[in-house]
């Protein structure tokens, strides 16, 4: 039973992060559209790439889990996306 209790977290954990990397990809489409990066912060995508980083190696480290590890591997691409759209507008 706990096994499959810490199964079913890891897979809404991981998929959270794949969630999250299509909200931001939302985001970095329409920094694209708009041509302006006005109302994002580019702090808050910083942190966000620190803590996909972190998440990465947990994700890898820790509970060895790879569904998780790439769903922030997205998260962080997206972000870093971002953050070059943010710079270039």
């Amino acid at each position: 039973m706990k096994e499959k209790l810490l199964s079913l977290c890891k897979f809404i954990f991981g998929l959270g992060f794949w969630i999250s990397a299509l909200s931001f990809g939302m985001q970095a489409y329409e920094i694209m559209l708009s041509k302006s990066s006005e109302n994002v912060s580019f702090m808050m995508f910083i942190l966000f790439t620190i803590l996909n980083t972190n998440s990465i190696l947990f994700g890898k480290y820790v509970v060895k889990d790879k569904f998780l590890m790439w769903g922030a591997i997205s998260n962080l691409i997206v972000c870093i996306i971002t953050l070059t759209l943010i710079q270039i507008y």
